[in-house]
């Protein structure tokens, strides 16, 4: 149940995306493309994850790492 709505959030949020590709379900990091900034190249040519950024996690409540 925590893993279904782990997944819901990340969807909600934008960070991951669903496709289908050869009649199978795929789930996609999702990217943001920005040309004006100056990146790697690999950044520049696949675009930056969604979930590096820090206002995409607002709303998505984690346990801190002493919560038992």
């Amino acid at each position: 149940m925590h893993v279904d709505l782990l997944f819901l959030s990340l969807i909600a949020s934008g960070m991951i995306k669903m496709t289908m590709q050869n009649n199978a379900l795929q789930w996609v990091i999702a990217r943001e493309y920005d040309s004006t900034t100056e990146n790697s190249i690999i950044e520049s040519c696949l675009g930056r994850p969604i979930y590096k950024r820090d206002d995409a996690w607002l709303g998505i409540h984690l346990f801190n790492e002493n919560c038992l």
